[in-house]
């Protein structure tokens, strides 16, 4: 018994050294083709408009590249240690220190881009790079901002005519919050900008709008980093506490994570996160409370963004898959439960109407109404789902891959136990999404809300199938950290 077990741990560790192999082969060069643009198709079939296509930029900033290799060095310094922490059970200040790590991750890649972190100030207050800051700024009346809004959305700035109200209102808080608090021109010197354009718009502000900018700026990538709280969690509920801890070292070193800094999409995960967390622990456990929260939570983050609208047909799924393995499918309890995640869903819209008079079905129309046309579908069938796994990052494009088949050869041989919920839920969203055609293009960041549920299945594969040890996985992040530093360098995903 003790042979067999040696030449059964043998097999594995070959099987899982052959797969790194394969992987970074197939990672490097593609790096290789990102740093060449020897194949320009790999940004994306054609430029905007009225296609999409990354721009290409070598402005060679390798003599900055120190600071985020430093950082990531520290990230897996930590990871060689969870040892420790788990001896110790303090999994929660081993995500608070990544959490520090992570928010410093985001202002070195910054510091490391061609503009330097002075581009997160000009990220924020120019109205054709974000548009979010520039509406909240002609907020008169709050009540009257909403009753208005689905006739003036369209003529919003940049990325504000594309999303319900939710990114503008918060930005408008920030402000109000910034309007009470003491003078700062100290900090408007060390924040001041250098280049004239920036400057120009700078000098428009106010004083508590500077300040607000400011806030603003560093609390979006703070937001974006406590994600790794719920995706601990439910990563933990779902495969355990290793595949949790796996997950949160994943998630930060995912490309479209760390290169939209810092528009608001980088931290709308928290709301599919935490939704999914309540919805799943309601389910399970027939509480009512938890399954309303995720609801209402999920009704939250679509206020800031209707990407996350899909979710509701992943959580379908996964309701009809917990219900359906109980024997419990249509019984009182799941009906009950399904009631109340519908309640908590639809509680805000109603509010908003009620109080406000604010329609959330006719600005949905006028929203969609105005995506980008004369995009062909046989294209973007493809590209939506390549620009979306490649922004993920190519080595977690792989693994999916082998998933894939895995998923095929269970379901070939009717090995239906073997069979991951919770990736057939997640397939079964995105390929709906896909097909439909709605969107086309720039998925990357569109679809980013997606992305913590892709982090939480490829950990807990890896962790449960592969059987990963430390240094396979280090090596794993290693060249998903890679992939990052050579889009940053190449690729613009944000002027």
């Amino acid at each position: 018994m003790e042979s067999l077990a040696k030449k059964i741990k043998f097999l594995q560790q070959y099987k899982n050294i052959k797969l790194i192999f394969i992987i970074s082969i197939i990672s490097f060069l593609y790096f290789l083709a990102i740093g060449t643009d020897i194949i320009p198709y790999i940004r994306g079939p054609a430029p905007y408009p009225p296609d999409w296509r990354w721009e290409y930029y070598f402005v060679n900033t390798l003599s900055r590249i120190w600071f985020p290799l430093f950082v990531i060095g520290l990230i897996f310094f930590l990871f060689t240690k969870i040892t420790n922490f788990h001896k110790n059970n303090s999994e929660n200040k081993l995500i608070f220190i990544l959490i520090l790590l992570n928010f410093l991750l985001q202002m070195a890649l910054l510091y490391y881009s061609r503009s330097g972190i002075s581009v997160l100030l000009h990220r924020i207050i120019n109205p054709d790079l974000n548009g979010y800051f520039t509406a909240a700024l002609s907020i008169d009346s709050f009540s009257g901002f909403l009753q208005n809004f689905n006739k003036n959305v369209l003529s919003l700035p940049m990325h504000a005519q594309g999303h319900p109200p939710g990114a503008i209102i918060f930005f408008w808080l920030i402000n109000k919050i910034a309007y009470f608090l003491p003078n700062t021109d100290f900090i408007f010197k060390i924040f001041a900008p250098h280049h004239s354009d920036v400057r120009s718009l700078w000098n428009m502000l106010q004083s508590y709008q500077k300040l607000g900018a400011i806030i603003a700026g560093f609390l979006i990538p703070f937001l974006s980093s406590i994600t790794l709280v719920p995706l601990y969690y439910v990563t933990k509920y779902i495969y355990g506490k290793e595949a949790g801890i796996n997950s949160i070292f994943l998630y930060s070193f995912i490309p479209s994570i760390l290169l939209f800094i810092p528009i608001n999409d980088v931290f709308l995960p928290l709301f599919s996160t935490i939704s999914l967390f309540l919805f799943l622990k309601g389910i399970n456990e027939n509480n009512r409370v938890l399954i309303f929260f995720g609801g209402l939570i999920l009704s939250f983050g679509i206020f800031f963004s209707l990407s996350l609208l899909p979710i509701i047909f992943m959580f379908f799924i996964l309701f009809l898959i917990s219900f359906y393995r109980r024997k419990m499918l249509f019984t009182l309890i799941s009906l009950l439960l399904g009631g109340q995640f519908l309640l908590g869903f639809l509680i805000l819209p109603i509010l908003l109407f009620v109080f406000f008079k604010f329609n959330f079905i006719e600005v949905g129309i006028t929203i969609t109404s105005g995506l980008p046309q004369f995009r062909a579908y046989n294209i973007w069938v493809l590209y939506n789902l390549y620009d979306f796994f490649v922004f993920s990052g190519v080595p977690i494009l792989i693994i999916f891959q082998v998933m894939m088949k895995y998923l095929f050869v269970n379901l070939i041989n009717w090995r239906w136990s073997n069979i991951d919920d919770y990736f057939i839920a997640f397939l079964f969203m995105l390929c709906m999404l896909n097909f439909s055609g709605v969107v086309r293009g720039e998925t990357a960041r569109i679809w980013i809300p997606f992305v913590p549920f892709l982090v939480v299945i490829v950990a807990g594969y890896m962790t449960k199938s592969l059987y990963v040890r430390n240094y396979y996985f280090i090596f794993f992040l290693f060249l998903q950290a890679i992939q990052i530093l050579v889009m940053q360098e190449f690729w613009v995903t944000l002027w």
